[in-house]
């Protein structure tokens, strides 16, 4: 039997990674409110005074342990909660999966812009689909 090359079933493996992980953001987005998409599209916008967008300083934590520091950590945290993303029912989605998602959020840069920027837009019915089950190996 001859098996494909290597770079062939490396172009095969990227694939199925990336419909994995389309579906993935398909079904989050399927999961958020019309608000919660709005909220989250603005989180992108940059400021024409800013140098960066509003997501990106959310997601800068602390550099010093100190007590201002912490504050300011703690405010942020307020921040985030207040954004109201927690009501979303993601009860449907592995947890190694979220994980996963939340480590994609906090590493990268512009591909979670990107991505975001494929939220539907308001009043698009995206409906959740399943998500199979993927192998975690990489």
């Amino acid at each position: 039997m001859l098996l494909p090359g290597a770079s062939r079933l490396a172009r095969l493996v990227g694939t199925v990674r990336e419909t994995a992980d389309n579906r993935r953001w398909d079904t989050l987005c399927g999961l958020l409110s019309t608000g919660q998409r709005a909220v989250l599209g603005s989180l992108l916008t940059v400021e024409p005074v800013a140098r960066v967008s509003e997501l990106d300083r959310l997601r800068r934590g602390p550099v010093r342990i100190s007590g201002p520091q912490m504050q300011w950590a703690l405010e942020r945290a307020g921040e985030i909660t207040d954004l109201g993303m927690g009501e979303a029912d993601v009860s449907g989605i592995p947890t190694w999966r979220l994980a996963e998602l939340s480590r994609y959020g906090v590493e990268g840069k512009a591909s979670l812009s990107q991505a975001a920027r494929r939220l539907p837009a308001p009043g698009h019915a995206a409906g959740p689909r399943g998500l199979p089950d993927v192998p975690r190996g990489r």
